[in-house]
């Protein structure tokens, strides 16, 4: 594979605040990497991951929010009382 396409996936991999799975990859391709391996190094060393914590800091108000949206309008009643018949 060119070391293009490895730094792409590379970079999937950060995007998606998949770090232990880039760290992985980057050890085992490290060498096909080429120019792209320190660049990749210094891309792995700056990654804030502040961005996942505060998704995971927002959990419990973003599932406040969906369960308002789902019991408002009687969703749950009309549901209820379709499995009650």
């Amino acid at each position: 594979m060119k070391p293009e396409e490895l730094f792409s996936q590379f970079q999937n991999l950060l995007e998606n605040n998949s770090l232990t799975e880039a760290q992985s990859f980057l050890e085992e391709n490290m060498g096909n990497l080429g120019d792209y391996g320190s660049q990749a190094t210094e891309m792995l060393s700056q990654f804030d991951a502040s961005g996942l914590l505060d998704s995971v800091g927002n959990l419990p108000e973003q599932a406040s929010e969906i369960i308002s949206q789902v019991t408002e309008g009687g969703f749950l009643e009309t549901l209820f009382s379709i499995f009650k018949k």
